[in-house]
């Protein structure tokens, strides 16, 4: 199981996650964590122009040589896409390998959104361009929703989709959509198992305060079975027929736990109460701010 984590970067360039109370790791712990990481055999590290310098950080260490990369086509915020952004994308991409020092093995698209915009074939034309690429193995999309999903993996032939999945919220892995993606791509990714660590914290912030009652419940199932938030994700994402998962760090003990708890038992849990699809804003952090 160790060997299907990847590790999540956007704590390196941001102050990322509801949980997270340290802010933007340093480059002092970002490079103990990819030699740890390493030493195990996790060889894959996840990133995004989007995250803050968090590419060039990675870049900056010798360690990341030793790492598969997958970073990300940013958002084209655009109502039409051109023959201009077919050359801002591939310019983008030239940008993250210098930052990068190295040849992403796998390029996102960040924005699913952006295949339904008029003039979508300039992307397809930029992702046929980008495979083989300078070593670019793969292409393949981010997705945030199951129609999403459908359509992209409909209206192109990518190698991987990268879906969230955890506790709460498991739309994209009944046994019958898993076995619908895995039919149109090689390569499933999961994200967001922490839920941007909501699970590691008691009492919701106030835009999230209206589903306090069934976060509750969850921690009160916690407790009676004497089960950490950790050790409860973990157990999830075991039960998945996926490629590979995301775990975001802030530090060196953190992924320490989190490998612990991958490598432990199985345990004889039942989560099946806790599936939240029908609470979108409470499964989907895009929406947070917003319930304000």
């Amino acid at each position: 199981m160790i060997e299907k984590m990847i590790l999540g970067s956007a704590q390196f360039g941001l102050d990322y996650g509801i949980s997270n109370v340290t802010g933007i790791t340093s480059l002092e712990e970002v490079d103990k964590i990819l030699h740890y990481a390493n030493d195990l055999g996790i060889c894959h590290i996840d990133t995004a122009p989007a995250y803050g310098h968090s590419e060039q950080l990675i870049g900056s260490l010798e360690i990341s040589k030793k790492f598969l990369i997958t970073t990300k086509i940013a958002h084209l915020n655009t109502d039409r896409i051109s023959e201009k952004h077919y050359d801002l994308i591939l310019k983008t991409v030239d940008q993250s390998i210098l930052n990068l020092k190295q040849s992403p093995h796998i390029i996102l698209l960040h924005n699913s959104g952006d295949i339904t915009l008029e003039g979508s074939k300039y992307l397809f034309k930029a992702f046929d361009q980008l495979k083989g690429f300078l070593g670019v193995q793969k292409i393949g999309v981010s997705v945030y929703d199951t129609d999403q999903c459908v359509l992209a993996l409909d209206s192109y032939d990518f190698d991987v989709v990268q879906v969230p999945a955890n506790i709460y919220d498991r739309r994209f892995v009944s046994a019958e959509f898993l076995s619908h993606i895995h039919s149109k791509c090689s390569e499933v990714q999961v994200r967001s198992i922490f839920l941007q660590g909501l699970f590691f914290i008691k009492k919701l912030p106030i835009y999230l305060s209206h589903y306090q009652a069934v976060h509750d419940k969850f921690h009160d199932f916690l407790k009676n079975n004497q089960l950490s938030p950790l050790d409860a994700s973990v157990q999830f994402i075991k039960t998945l027929d996926v490629d590979g998962f995301l775990v975001g760090v802030n530090n060196l003990d953190q992924l320490k736990e989190v490998v612990e708890s991958v490598s432990s038992e199985n345990l004889d849990v039942d989560l099946r109460s806790f599936n939240y699809d029908q609470y979108e804003n409470l499964i989907d952090p895009r929406t947070w701010r917003k319930n304000d």
